[in-house]
């Protein structure tokens, strides 16, 4: 879990009940390729998306939409590391419709442009 990596169990530990992450997860890869916002997740959770957003921040240290975001670039490095797929399909399958806007994204998430992960993991 990705807030869990953040070492916040303590601040699950307070609170009655956490955020449905693994239900975000699934949901934001099932959907990566399409446009999501807050108010999706705010409805997986049952919540309004100012309490979501609220909830998210105390949780996991980053907004509903951050958290989004690296979801979508996980899965992206997954595909570039785990499959030949084209760089534009894979940014077309976690929301991109810009190349350029993906590499970029990619490198500032994990410090190095899609071909050069690609490269890193044998897989050209």
């Amino acid at each position: 879990d990705f807030c869990l990596s953040r070492g916040l169990g303590d601040v699950y530990k307070r609170q009655s009940q956490r955020l449905p992450y693994s239900a975000f997860d699934a949901h934001i890869e099932q959907h990566a390729a399409y446009p999501l916002q807050v108010a999706d997740l705010a409805r997986i959770a049952g919540l309004s998306s100012a309490r979501l957003h609220a909830r998210f921040t105390t949780e996991c240290g980053m907004t509903p939409m951050d958290y989004i975001r690296q979801r979508r670039l996980l899965k992206a490095r997954r595909l570039i590391v785990q499959t030949v797929l084209p760089m534009g399909e894979i940014a077309a399958q976690v929301g991109y419709s810009s190349q350029s806007a993906f590499s970029a994204a990619m490198l500032r998430a994990f410090g190095c442009t899609p071909l050069a992960l690609r490269r890193e993991s044998g897989d050209n």
